[in-house]
């Protein structure tokens, strides 16, 4: 009976670590914590609209440390706190809440925001430290490590958008407004998710604009009308990376690449044809700076 117990004990210890409520935030975490990093929310499900699982308690339950977004606007992710031994949330980071035109303040993925990452980074090295303390060595080397990577990956991606860096971009989504705050660059407007994107609600500027979409809305309606804005105001389009689960340092390159080499639809002339050509030279540039950073980052 004690063998048994036992044995019951060890797979529930291999299995407690760090669960975080949606995928979005794994790339930080991940980053600091040495285990696994499991999430609650399935890929592409709206986080407003999903209820949980019995699995879902189970898991959250099990874990040592439950890592939310925003409890006080997910439904899901106050029912899930209640069951987690330890967690943290919004409140906890002290994240810089930035205000877009269209929208105003924009809560949704502060996290693609640099200094904001690293703040839940801290948080989650704090929060590891004071369960794991004869680990905090490791965690703070983790952390310091993480900020290292993203301060060179701002760096570089600053670099590759410099092409772009007068341009006004325009958001179709708030989620990716965060992104193209992140690389330094000026977002003219955002549109508000829960209502239909107007061309009327655009300020009235020509030219010098790139209109910028997730790369999971991709097909939707929303690339349809993206496109469409694009083509009225004679922007380029460009969709980016804001929920795959790739290194956060090389969603910053990823992003700078795309936003620097936008598609351009427009007919004639020497201008599309001369930023296509600095786009596809910002491009090459990108694939080398991310060879050269993975090499220095010993991938």
């Amino acid at each position: 009976m004690w063998k048994a117990y036992t044995l019951l004990l060890i797979i529930y210890l291999a299995e407690a670590g760090v669960v975080v409520s949606i995928p979005d935030l794994k790339p930080i975490v991940g980053e600091i914590y040495e285990g696994e990093v499991e999430f609650v929310l399935p890929a592409n499900a709206d986080p407003h609209l999903y209820s949980p699982s019995r699995e879902d308690f189970e898991k959250v339950a099990r874990s040592d440390l439950c890592i939310l977004a925003n409890s006080e606007i997910i439904s899901f992710e106050t029912e899930i706190k209640r069951f987690c031994r330890n967690s943290l949330d919004f409140s906890d980071y002290n994240a810089t809440i930035l205000s877009f035109p269209g929208i105003g303040k924009n809560y949704h993925a502060y996290w693609l925001y640099p200094e904001n990452a690293i703040k839940i980074a801290e948080k989650l090295k704090d929060k590891l430290i004071e369960i794991q303390p004869e680990k905090e060595e490791f965690y703070k080397t983790k952390f310091e490590r993480f900020v290292e990577e993203v301060r060179k990956a701002q760096t570089d991606a600053e670099y590759i958008v410099r092409t772009v860096k007068h341009y006004d971009f325009i958001a179709m989504d708030p989620h990716t407004a965060y992104a193209v705050a992140a690389l330094k660059l000026n977002t003219s407007f955002v549109f508000p998710e829960e209502v239909p994107p107007s061309l009327a609600d655009i300020p009235k500027k020509k030219g010098n604009c790139i209109v910028v979409i997730a790369e999971y809305q991709k097909g939707t309606k929303l690339e349809d009308i993206g496109r469409e804005v694009a083509r009225e105001l004679n922007c380029g389009f460009s969709a980016i990376d804001v929920m795959t689960e790739i290194r956060y340092s090389s969603k910053l390159i990823s992003n700078a690449a795309k936003l620097s080499n936008p598609e351009f639809k427009n007919e004639g002339g020497a201008v599309s044809l001369a930023l296509g050509v600095l786009g596809s030279l910002a491009l090459i540039e990108a694939l080398v700076i991310v060879i050269l950073w993975r090499l220095w980052r010993k991938i």
